[in-house]
């Protein structure tokens, strides 16, 4: 999942990609972004869970800050980098140089988190 900033800050409330990852780590992953982008413009890059395990991000709000598949969290710590959008001349991908790994039991622990940055 791929949130662009807006005002300085990552605006959860919008997303500009999505991926599905399987559990483990996860190398090389290309991520389109389905707007035009500004080399250096700043995006967050995070992780949530499938809840329904359909392999498709659901951005559907289920209270006034969470959408369906939650973001993951490891304790109170939310998965997620700040990266700018690469210097490139064609349509650039994002996250291709982040590792990832996921793991069910964070998964299992996003489930009963509430994402207080709305993303």
């Amino acid at each position: 999942m791929i949130h662009p900033f807006e005002e300085g800050a990552p605006n959860g409330d919008k997303y500009v990609a999505a991926t599905f990852l399987e559990d483990g780590k996860n190398l090389n992953v290309d991520i389109e972004v389905h707007k035009g982008l500004t080399s250096g413009e700043m995006f967050i890059v995070m992780l949530h869970r499938d809840s329904n395990e359909n392999k498709v991000f659901d951005f559907v709000f289920v209270d006034e800050i969470n959408v369906m598949d939650r973001a993951v969290f490891e304790g109170t710590t939310m998965i997620g980098h700040a990266i700018a959008a690469p210097y490139q001349t064609r349509q650039p991908r994002l996250a291709r140089s982040q590792t990832m790994e996921t793991h069910a039991s964070l998964k299992r622990d996003a489930a009963s988190s509430v994402c207080e940055s709305g993303g």
